[in-house]
């Protein structure tokens, strides 16, 4: 017998020889000695393992800081590598058993155990030793949690173990959101949260997952209560946007509203860009779910908390011309002009007016805006576009020519003047206008390609390579340049090839 069982003694394994290295020494298993026993082995190597283990826990208190589903990855691939070192099912129990009788309160020998024999497909004995494991380390979430999967097939036994799991730990944020996931009706999902909530009152998650699943006029309590917790004050405003929105994304509309009006009522007075930013958003909300009303109120309540904001008169505007109501938003817009509101506002009137086919008021208002924003090339453009539709060319190209002496560096308004002198006086015109452009915007590609394009529309192919050449010269990155380019070197060896 004893002849036999030293020739089953393997020579150490992998684990063995990583473990001493780090413990920089070497043991030495002697294949005669009376000492060597396959007990003694695996012993060996559940001391080293646990001795690995242990390093996932807290060096303090003990407990597992470690989060279960990277701790189960960490197993796995632990496993994995066992087995492909050659490591048996058979010296895998060893191992574990030894290391889950040493030290039974250490909670990864038993999710270890269990889930190797999962692996192996004994369900049965997996559940048993996670069972075990739930008796020796009841106050720690991960046993729990890994009982719970085991069994997850089941909802009814499920439901027990996790009953059990927060009877043992009631302050358990993780236990108790696991709890509400098994129920399969939403009351009694939001009666285990609640039932959490009194055991754990500040706990976001669990008021987070109670809002999603309360009614209007309970979310809104809900919010009240617990919004603020872990905020600091002076970041509330940003943090109850960022969440608002996060809600939104979700579905969750109910809950998105409710922080809305919340942050409203806490910051009814100020002036900021978040409290702006909060009126706007609640009354979209309330708009895009059909309540006008509601959103012209939230508007007025804006207006005299923020009398000089644009947005929220731009937004109340809109929100009169979507709804068939262009008289409403006329006069709001005219409020807000006489209130010495900026450019954007009179950009908005002119475009209102053109909505509606009111030509003479369009262009009185552009006019107007331009006595008071003559730098802005935005008006000139528009006043342009205008004249050219009402047929008025010679008032269009007036237009272009003025806005360019207060904005010489505007693009499109060079572009514009250019197409128009072309249509009126031709391609010698068109051509000094796009030359004066760029002279005074050197290394623009937009620029270049219209002056190719306007030689391209009157035949002059010669002419057109030649600015292309010059053009790519002078913007060598350019990609409107480069795409322009393709079209003409494949006409070209088309042309060659026939």
């Amino acid at each position: 017998m004893k002849k036999r069982f030293e020739s089953f003694v393997p020579v150490p394994d992998t684990l063995l020889e990583k473990a001493i290295k780090e413990q920089d020494h070497v043991l030495s298993l002697e294949p005669n000695s009376s000492t060597t026993d396959l007990t003694a082995v695996g012993e060996g190597r559940g001391t080293m393992l646990s001795m690995k283990l242990d390093r996932l826990s807290d060096s303090v208190t003990g407990l597992s800081v470690v989060d279960p589903k990277g701790y189960v990855t960490d197993l796995n691939s632990m496993r994995i590598t066992s087995f492909s070192e050659n490591m048996d099912t058979k010296r895998a129990r060893l191992l574990f058993k030894s290391i889950t009788k040493t030290n039974p309160k250490h909670p990864p020998g038993w999710i270890g155990a269990a889930r190797l024999e999962e692996a192996a497909g004994d369900m049965h004995t997996a559940r048993q030793l996670i069972q075990k494991g739930c008796k020796e380390c009841p106050k720690n979430e991960d046993v729990w949690l890994e009982a719970c999967r085991l069994v997850n097939s089941n909802k009814e036994e499920a439901s027990a173990v996790i009953a059990m799991g927060v009877k043992a730990m009631p302050n358990s944020v993780k236990l108790w959101m696991q709890a509400a996931e098994l129920e399969q009706d939403d009351v009694k999902k939001s009666r285990v949260l609640r039932k959490g909530l009194e055991h754990v009152p500040d706990s976001v998650r669990l008021w987070k997952a109670a809002v999603e699943l309360a009614n209007e006029e309970d979310a809104r309590a809900i919010i009240q209560n617990t919004v603020g917790i872990g905020v600091e004050e002076e970041d509330c405003e940003m943090t109850w946007v960022a969440d608002a929105e996060e809600c939104k994304e979700r579905g969750s509309i109910e809950t998105a509203r409710a922080i809305y009006d919340h942050a409203l009522s806490v910051f009814p007075t100020k002036t900021n860009e978040s409290a702006e930013v909060l009126w706007l958003m609640g009354a979209k909300d309330k708009s895009l779910l059909g309540d006008v009303t509601a959103a012209r109120a939230i508007l007025q309540e804006a207006h005299a908390s923020i009398p000089n904001s644009e947005e929220i008169w731009l937004a109340a505007s809109k929100l009169e011309f979507e709804n068939q109501e262009p008289e409403r938003a006329r006069m709001l817009l005219a409020k807000a002009r006489d209130r010495g509101a900026m450019e954007r506002v009179w950009m908005e009137s002119a475009i209102l007016e053109r909505e509606l086919g009111n030509s003479a008021e369009e262009r009185r208002l552009l006019e107007d805006g331009l006595k008071r924003f003559p730098l802005i090339s935005k008006l000139w453009l528009m006043l342009g576009q205008l004249q050219e539709r009402l047929g008025n060319l010679k008032q269009a190209k007036a237009a272009y020519g003025s806005g360019l002496k207060h904005c010489p560096n505007c693009i499109p308004l060079w572009l514009l003047l250019g197409e128009l002198e072309e249509k009126m006086n031709g391609l010698n015109r068109a051509r000094a206008i796009l030359t004066m452009a760029r002279k005074k915007n050197p290394h623009n590609p937009e620029l270049w390609l219209a002056a190719v394009q306007a030689e391209s529309r009157h035949g002059n192919k010669k002419e057109a390579d030649f600015l292309l050449a010059r053009a790519l010269q002078e913007c060598p990155t350019s990609e409107i340049l480069r795409d322009s380019l393709k079209p003409r070197v494949r006409s070209s060896s088309q042309a060659k090839q026939s």
